[in-house]
């Protein structure tokens, strides 16, 4: 659940207890726009509070099922235009087949109240009521501070040259009949949802696509980096870190002992920001990455002494003889010369135990998630059947690629083969098997540590 949908929305303690319905009677035109709407997909659920609710059974959020509400009155519309619409790939958000028209649902990027407030708090400059190119302007307006009139709450912006406008204004209750997915079947509260809305010329779709995300983008940054109003866009999968790992009753009871780990303060924080971070997979998944990090440098000395002890230990060893001395100098400089990934490999190699590491790939919960079919590009696969390649390289190669997709994005030829991982797309949000694959390492090399 995001905190978009906690911040707006009210919740029932169990959904699937239904709500009494009201003795509302739909006309006949309405009653066949129910039929259209649910031969698209969504079930008829009943009345409430002046709104008819659908269950959607297969939503793009990835819940196991939602429910969305429209207004009575609206029923019509929305039969008439359901079929027209197609929902954004990467963003809760809405597009038409042309790719014309998208509108994408935003929220602050930082929750520290609700977003209409902080819109309702911005002073916006006049603008016009109309389009320059005659397109629909659909703002928000509301009393003035002083009451001394109505005034426009978001911005409508135009260029002729690219034939693109820009509108951040209330989601129609179309939009929102499409786009907000609740966990229980209820209307909307408080303040307006608001949604960026792209317009385009009509065209060759995928063009008219890409021009439709590099105007979302671009106005984002300059909305943070000129006005200071940062907000973002609500991917259109929650994330794949939820409650469900999370400790619940069914795990029995806790039987809390004083802490008999030994855990620098660098490493406990770093799993407290992780477990905090689960709206951000990407930043989970470096959080747990950064803990095995903080052992790159004590396994490369532990691996270093015990190289210059066997050296010293050798039969062979003279102090009085320069080469024995040589051989020495060799295994110090390279133990300095290792790079991340060497250390990365040794760390796991020394650390994590096998049986721990076959015992969860081959758990059935990650089906093929680590797979060549699996869901993430560009990181090699892990495959228990591999002979050529131990357990734990193979892990380490994926982990270390995956931190490299993440945290590297470079405007360079080397780098093209691989796109960055970027933190709200549909990769970022099926992240959950290697972000539990990187803390099951993290854990054992603590684990490691404690016995050393």
């Amino acid at each position: 659940m995001s905190k978009h949908d906690d911040d707006y929305y009210d919740f029932t303690p169990d959904p699937e207890i239904d709500e009494d319905e009201e003795e509302v009677v739909l006309t006949a035109e309405q009653v066949a726009a129910v039929g259209i709407i649910e031969r698209s997909g969504l079930r008829p659920h009943g009345v409430s509070d002046g709104y008819f609710h659908f269950i959607d059974e297969a939503p793009p959020s990835g819940l196991a099922r939602t429910y969305r509400s429209i207004d009575v009155d609206q029923l019509i519309l929305a039969a008439d235009s359901i079929h027209e619409i197609e929902y954004h790939e990467e963003y809760r958000g809405i597009t038409n087949k042309g790719r014309t028209y998208t509108e994408v649902l935003v929220t602050l990027a930082a929750r520290y109240r609700p977003l209409f407030q902080t819109l309702l708090g911005t002073v916006w400059s006049e603008s016009e009521t109309s389009c320059a190119m005659g397109r629909p302007v659909q703002l928000g307006w509301t009393s003035k501070a002083d009451g001394s009139g109505p005034r426009e709450v978001g911005f409508h912006v135009c260029s002729s040259k690219d034939g693109i406008c820009i509108e951040l204004s209330p989601a129609p209750p179309l939009s929102q009949f499409l786009i907000l997915d609740l966990p229980v079947p209820r209307a909307s509260k408080g303040g307006p949802d608001y949604t960026l809305k792209i317009y385009t010329s009509s065209g060759d779709p995928k063009v008219n696509a890409r021009n439709s995300q590099s105007a979302i983008d671009g106005m984002l940054f300059e909305l943070e980096a000129r006005y200071r109003l940062a907000l973002s866009v609500v991917a259109r999968e929650r994330p794949s870190i939820t409650a469900v790992d999370q400790r619940s009753a069914d795990d029995g009871p806790l039987a809390v002992r004083y802490p008999q780990s030994k855990v620098p303060r660098e490493v406990a924080s770093l799993f407290a920001f992780a477990a905090e971070a689960h709206d951000n997979p990407p930043y989970t998944f470096l959080s747990y990455y950064q803990a095995l990090e903080f052992y790159f440098p004590w396994i490369s000395r532990r691996n270093a002494i015990r190289a210059v002890r066997r050296e010293i230990y050798d039969f062979d060893f003279e102090a009085s003889d320069d080469n024995s001395v040589l051989r020495i100098l060799n295994v110090v400089e390279r133990s300095k010369a290792a790079g991340e990934e060497e250390q990365m490999k040794l760390l796991v190699r020394e650390c994590v135990r096998e049986d721990k590491l076959t015992d969860f790939l081959a758990s059935g919960e990650n089906g093929d998630h680590f797979s060549k079919r699996g869901p993430i590009a560009g990181v090699p696969d892990i495959n228990l059947k591999n002979q050529s390649d131990p357990v734990h390289l193979q892990v380490t190669k994926r982990i270390y690629a995956l931190r490299n997709r993440i945290v590297h994005a470079k405007d360079d030829p080397r780098f093209s083969a691989t796109s960055q991982l970027l933190p709200r797309s549909r990769e970022a949000y099926s992240l959950r098997p290697d972000i539990l694959l990187v803390r099951l390492l993290a854990q054992e090399v603590v684990i490691a540590t404690q016995a050393w």
